[in-house]
């Protein structure tokens, strides 16, 4: 009798370690899938980040391009714009000197 109370006793253990290997095989797989969810989740928001400096990136360099092709046309609308003036300027001196040479030449003739 004391044989089979000796193993009613071993099937206990036996039961109780089995019971306890599973609460921790349910804990390391629970922290495990934690662990790698969180892993997944810091991934996807450096992805994110990442595409984010990407188009930031991209921006600054077409503002950059922008800017120069800008400063190319600023500078021809300049040019233009002097070379215009330039012959304003002279156009109007001629004008000026038309106008009192005919002024003279109206005097002239009237005395």
């Amino acid at each position: 009798m004391t044989d089979n109370h000796n193993d009613s006793n071993v099937s206990a253990a036996v039961i109780v370690d089995r019971r306890i290997g599973m609460y921790w095989e349910r804990i390391a797989l629970g922290l495990l899938s934690f662990v790698v969810t969180v892993m997944f989740l810091a991934y996807q928001s450096h992805q994110a980040d990442f595409k984010e400096l990407s188009a930031k990136v991209l921006n600054l360099q077409m503002e950059k391009v922008s800017r120069t092709d800008l400063n190319e046309v600023e500078q021809r609308i300049n040019k233009n714009f002097d070379a215009r003036i330039g012959e304003l300027i002279s156009r109007s001196t001629a004008d000026k000197q038309d106008i009192l040479a005919r002024i003279d030449l109206y005097f002239k003739n009237n005395k």
